[in-house]
């Protein structure tokens, strides 16, 4: 298995989590989805468990890029991690191999 399809099917099972975070009412169960999240975090710093926590986003828009980004995988950079890429603010403008993420000079063209 290939380190992109291991991080493929990390942002899977976490938009599935996000999903059941979004839709339980239970403080104790999104605790538990959570902690859950932490653990299966791609980078291990738990960079997504903090963005939910302190509500710089929420779970439906996090969702969404996320599944944005794994439509665009094919264009990320291989240096960039899928979550970066998810919240990069250029995303909506990768299009092609060569596109850049400079917002500015995408809407240029």
């Amino acid at each position: 298995m290939t380190v992109n399809n291991y991080e493929i099917e990390t942002v899977l099972q976490t938009i599935d989590l996000l999903k059941k975070y979004d839709s339980t009412k239970i403080e104790s169960k999104k605790k538990e989805i959570l902690q859950k999240l932490r653990n299966i975090d791609i980078d291990k710093e738990g960079y997504l468990y903090t963005l939910i926590k302190k509500n710089y986003y929420t779970p439906k828009y996090l969702i969404t890029r996320l599944e944005k980004a794994i439509k665009k995988d094919k264009y990320r950079p291989k240096n960039l991690p899928i979550i970066s890429f998810a919240l990069e603010k250029g995303l909506d403008y990768v299009n092609g191999e060569f596109d850049t993420f400079d917002l500015e000079l995408s809407q240029m063209v």
